[in-house]
């Protein structure tokens, strides 16, 4: 249960969808080596890595959820 809420409230709010919708730059400058982590190879690759584990851990807690991405610059 979540704080400050009885049963019927959180079970209310659990049950609703989330939409969520990622917007990436796919501009030329994303794929340059990114000087500040070693050990990725690009921004691009950190943005992919940490959209796929965001849509891992939401098919697994809410599979109704809705996902989409958009790929700009391309």
């Amino acid at each position: 249960m979540f704080a400050g809420m009885d049963q019927d409230e959180a079970n209310k709010l659990k049950d609703q969808k989330d939409s969520v919708i990622f917007l990436i730059d796919c501009g030329q400058s994303m794929f340059a080596p990114n000087p500040h982590n070693p050990d990725s190879t690009s921004n691009i690759d950190q943005i992919l890595k940490a959209t796929l584990s965001f849509m891992k851990s939401k098919i697994i807690t809410s599979d109704s959820d809705k996902i989409g991405i958009i790929l700009y610059g391309c």
